[in-house]
């Protein structure tokens, strides 16, 4: 018998959910400085930057969508959940954050 323990999963709903954050980070930073590569000294970063966060409850499904997708055909359910369950979360807020800011009556 062997004293090892044995290795624990990575098909957990934390990495999921730490994989989808990871991803958001990467989508600020191509949304940010993609046009200033492109167009340098504009002010395009500035407006795409505005837009991606304007519509981040949307736009986080062109990258969420097919990460957890590929977590559901490699088996790692609890992962998939975890996308989905930040991807969830991430609505949520952008809906709030949005209707804050957006609805009339605002002092």
């Amino acid at each position: 018998m062997s004293d090892r323990t044995p290795v624990q999963s990575r098909d957990t709903v934390e990495s999921g959910v730490g994989r989808s954050i990871s991803f958001h980070l990467l989508q600020l930073v191509v949304v940010f400085g993609t046009p200033f590569v492109y167009h340098p000294g504009s002010d395009l970063g500035l407006t795409g930057l505005a837009l991606a966060c304007s519509a981040w409850g949307a736009t986080q499904f062109v990258y969420l969508g097919p990460l957890a997708w590929w977590f559901w055909r490699k088996g790692q359910k609890q992962r998939m959940k975890g996308v989905l369950i930040s991807a969830g979360i991430g609505v949520l807020l952008n809906g709030a954050c949005d209707a804050l800011l957006l609805l009339p009556g605002r002092p």
